[in-house]
């Protein structure tokens, strides 16, 4: 339980708690292992032959070699890294803090997600750092206003955010880029032309495949779909 209220230490982290749903569930479903396999390690005694520790707020910097095989794992150094306010995203990041330790180690699993990468057109406004393309709630916040080549951009999952989180982290950052796009396309139609409107329907994703002669599955063919299907379970 120690790691875990080293993240809680400030009124930073308990912010992202009350604002995320998913972390409040699994900062309980730690919560509430570590208690049980404290009451369990006691009621056992410290005979085990292994354990495992989880370990928070320390960032991967530098892998070592073995000392005694060169061509092998030996340690992992980490920095000690403090939950900040990332204010521009209304989130909070990890910041290094400078202290450094070297962790034993001749095993390391990597599982952090993929780091994103550009693709041709948007490096002016991709972040090498965070792996992401900088935006605001999904917009992709384009330095030229005025390039119009790729705007309007919407970004979700880790090039919107950055390779963390986990399945259902996806669902309220999904929601949060649509909400952007409706928002946008609500905006647009209160100001658009006759004109103006129907070259956009021209340009749709509806035309463009009823051109093509794509059979569309909407969502009124797809209900009937799923009553058949369900009906025959």
């Amino acid at each position: 339980r120690d790691e875990l209220d080293a993240g809680m230490d400030d009124s930073v982290s308990q912010t992202v708690l009350k604002q995320s749903r998913p972390k409040q569930r699994i900062d309980k479903l730690l919560r509430d292992h570590a208690i049980a396999e404290e009451e369990h390690q006691q009621q056992l005694g410290k005979n085990n032959s292994s354990e495992v520790h989880l370990r928070f707020l320390w960032n991967p910097v530098k892998f070592q070699q073995s000392s005694a095989q060169s061509n092998r794992l030996g340690s992992v150094v980490f920095e000690r890294t403090n939950l900040v306010e990332d204010s521009d995203n209304n989130d909070v990041i990890a910041q290094g803090t400078g202290e450094f330790q070297e962790f034993p180690a001749d095993l390391c699993l990597i599982s952090i997600g993929y780091k994103g990468i550009p693709i041709e057109g948007t490096e002016d406004f991709y972040d090498p750092q965070k792996g992401v393309l900088k935006n605001v709630h999904g917009r992709v916040d384009v330095p030229n206003s005025d390039d119009t080549t790729l705007a309007p951009l919407y970004v979700s999952g880790w090039l919107k955010r950055g390779p963390t989180g986990i399945i259902g982290t996806n669902i309220p950052d999904a929601k949060d880029t649509v909400a952007s796009i409706l928002q946008d396309l609500n905006e647009k139609s209160k100001h658009s032309s006759p004109k103006e409107e129907q070259h956009h329907d021209s340009l749709s994703l509806k035309a463009i495949l009823q051109e093509h002669g794509v059979q569309v599955v909407d969502w009124d063919a797809y209900q009937r779909i799923n009553q058949v299907e369900t009906s025959e379970q």
